[in-house]
């Protein structure tokens, strides 16, 4: 069994934004914990209304929490939703006896805003945020009865959420150095892999195309220096075809090297995978050698589809990929744990690609199905035969 993981045993986390979508979530964590003394400091003199809020926004960031992946894109595209929710907090904060409890969520606010929204929208937010909780603390102070708050504990309070959105605006410039940084390493991945194909290239035209057509050259001088003409092209043409048949040859060479064995193929398929969306991908391939091209290609490509469209859509952290071949048929199965989807109507719909998996299957005499129920992950199987086909 090969299991595709990196070092330690941790799925790589490297795709774009990742860090920086899981800082969010534990911000949002942080939010939710500072909720507590909040409802006390509502159940202790808060009014009906007070709860009822304090009910709707902590519902809302628990089901934000629940969704995060999904969130996170959405919410950094709409900063409104934010402005509503501070706007809400601050009603809530004003209707309470204890002003103190609300500085820790409030706080925790600011970091998602320094975390996901570009620097205007960091600097109107905080300002809303600064501003809201500047005016609540001033109009309750005097109103008969109301708070009593030192300055120095203002000043403080305006700080805190100052710095939480600093905070958070370093971690946003973080993850672009990271991400920055890990597209320069795919790229001179890619730049290196090619240069080795090219030097191997340039070896295998060397080796065999250039010294058949050197060999033609010569042969013909020497036909014009002795005379012989006949017995010359005779050896000119036997030349000639040997370099047709080598050039043939090279092209089918490299042809079949674009398509390693399954094996290879796989392991590199999840290793990218992996790279690409965050996800633990665990790979078992057993007995699969020798397998004619056309079917290494199609497994692959099969594969391949199945694999994204689970890291991208079913919520999963785990994918599983195995690939079984006996002496009559090769079976690939990809399964996620994530939310499932249902099957009636997918091939209508194009859900996860089911009709480009299945021509590519069919291709090679082969077919897929899909298995797959609501909260319970989903399973795509390729079963290809194998005596029909001669192995190369």
């Amino acid at each position: 069994m090969v299991t595709s993981r990196t070092a330690g045993g941790r799925p790589s986390d490297r795709r774009a934004g990742y860090v920086l979508i899981k800082c969010g979530k534990i911000a949002l964590v942080l939010r939710l914990v500072c909720t507590y003394p909040v409802a006390v400091a509502a159940a202790e003199g808060g009014s009906l209304s007070e709860m009822v809020l304090l009910l709707v926004v902590v519902s809302a960031s628990l089901a934000t929490l629940l969704g995060w992946e999904r969130a996170a894109p959405f919410i950094s595209r709409h900063p409104l939703l934010v402005a509503v929710d501070i706007v809400l907090t601050l009603v809530i904060f004003a209707s309470t006896q204890s002003p103190t409890a609300y500085t820790g969520y409030l706080g925790s606010t600011a970091v998602l805003i320094g975390l996901f929204f570009p620097t205007l929208g960091q600097v109107l937010l905080t300002a809303l945020l600064a501003v809201g909780f500047l005016s609540v603390v001033l109009v309750i102070s005097g109103v008969e009865g109301g708070w009593v708050v030192s300055p120095p504990a203002v000043l403080a309070s305006m700080a805190l959420f100052a710095s939480a959105t600093y905070v958070g605006r370093a971690m946003q410039r973080l993850q672009r150095q990271v991400d920055a940084t890990v597209e320069q390493a795919r790229s001179a991945a890619a730049d290196a892999a090619l240069g080795q194909e090219r030097s191997r290239l340039a070896r295998e035209l060397h080796d065999s195309l250039v010294k058949s057509l050197e060999g033609i050259s010569l042969q013909a001088k020497a036909m014009k220096m002795t005379g012989k003409a006949v017995e010359e092209a005779t050896m000119i043409s036997q030349a000639a075809a040997q370099a047709i048949h080598d050039s043939r040859q090279l092209l089918t060479d490299l042809r079949d090297a674009s398509v390693p064995p399954l094996a290879d193929s796989l392991q590199a398929l999840v290793d990218e995978v992996e790279a690409l969306y965050g996800v633990q991908a665990d790979l078992d391939v057993e007995n699969c050698v020798n397998l004619p091209l056309d079917i290494r290609y199609a497994a692959h490509k099969v594969a391949e589809e199945a694999l994204c469209n689970a890291a991208t859509h079913s919520g999963s952290q785990k994918l599983e990929c195995s690939a079984q071949c006996s002496a009559k048929e090769l079976k690939v199965t990809v399964r996620d744990f994530g939310r499932g989807f249902k099957t009636k109507g997918a091939r209508k719909t194009n859900h996860y690609g089911l009709i480009g998996m299945q021509e590519r299957a069919e291709e090679v005499q082969g077919k897929v199905s899909i298995i797959s129920k609501a909260g319970q992950g989903t399973v795509v199987n390729l079963s290809i035969p194998l005596s029909w086909k001669e192995e190369v």
